[in-house]
């Protein structure tokens, strides 16, 4: 089990970002991950959490509802272990000292929702998908034979209105615009701040006094006078303009001297050498969640089935 001491036994079922299962009332699935157990709420002493946590008790926060609570770890089904390689792991059976060992490889597979529909795809191998963004902070990356690790990202947003009206917001992480398909839910663990082509958003047309119209319709400018009316705009595109890496270390160089050797490049990168930058993520596939966001080319391998239908799978398979 991730993060554990293997030499000495364990007391605890479930782990910080364990995937764990119920049924509810209805007789439907419901999923939600684990936020923390007896254990890391133990060892905070200042911890301000209002619901204290008690020995064979976990804080979970159900999807997609966000709702967060505190029950019996008994009462819940282990649903995925948030494993990775290199974690020393243990089959744990009561009052036996059993044998250890390494992950050496991670095999997940996940079922997809269609975001803006109820269609879900089953058993997609997480290696086909692809963040919604290209960059982001705290990533390995190269560029030539260097190695460093990204500080920051600047992107800019690319907008169309349904009046033919387009503009770019100049900075990704200062965009009043929200997400329209979740203008009703209130903010949980699960909601995404990223942005990705055609995905809807909306806002006061007040808070885009910055952004740089290409075009405006006679419409828009009518509509420009009511600040505070909100607007629906759907993205073009996300551009990354320049990314902030700190470069550590120069990789195997098969240069023949060190002065034809690629020097270390700026912190700044941008232009062209932002084309030739790489992510280091080879455990990226392992770090899917539940209510992550992805891209997905769909393949002639893949089905279909409703959300109605794929839940009654899952309850099903569990209660077997």
């Amino acid at each position: 089990m991730a993060g554990q001491n293997p030499g000495s036994p364990t007391d605890f079922q479930y782990f910080y970002e364990d995937e764990v299962y119920k049924i509810n009332n209805r007789g439907q699935v419901v999923f939600g991950l684990v936020l923390e157990n007896y254990e890391a709420n133990s060892s905070d002493q200042e911890s301000d959490i209002e619901t204290p946590i008690q020995k064979g008790e976990i804080r979970v926060v159900w999807h997609p509802s966000g709702t967060e609570r505190v029950i019996s770890e008994k009462s819940v089904g282990l649903a995925d272990r948030s494993l990775m390689p290199g974690d020393v792991v243990r089959r744990l059976i009561a009052g036996k000292d059993t044998q250890r060992g390494y992950c050496r490889d991670i095999i997940m597979t996940a079922a997809l929702q269609i975001v803006g529909t109820k269609h879900v795809i089953p058993n997609v191998a997480s290696e086909r998908l692809q963040p919604l963004e290209e960059f982001t902070p705290d990533l390995a990356v190269c560029l030539d034979s260097w190695v460093g690790t990204s500080k920051a990202v600047h992107s800019k947003l690319r907008l169309v209105s349904a009046d033919g009206s387009r503009l770019e917001y100049p900075d990704l992480d200062s965009c009043p615009l929200e997400d329209y398909s979740m203008r009703r839910r209130r903010s949980t663990p699960y909601s995404s701040s990223e942005f990705y082509p055609g995905q809807v958003v909306y806002g006061p047309l007040g808070s885009l006094d910055s952004a740089n119209w290409l075009h405006v319709t006679k419409e828009m400018k009518a509509a420009r006078k009511h600040k505070m009316h909100d607007h629906k705009f759907t993205v073009e595109a996300v551009v990354t303009e320049s990314v902030s890496v700190h470069w550590q270390c120069r990789a195997l160089c098969t240069h023949p001297t060190d002065a034809s050797a690629p020097q270390q490049p700026k912190f700044l990168v941008e232009g062209e050498d932002l084309k030739n930058l790489k992510l280091l993520n080879v455990f990226e596939p392992c770090t899917l969640q539940v209510g992550d966001r992805n891209f997905l080319t769909i393949g002639p391998e893949d089905t279909f089935v409703s959300k109605k239908q794929w839940r009654k799978q899952q309850s099903k398979y569990i209660l077997h």
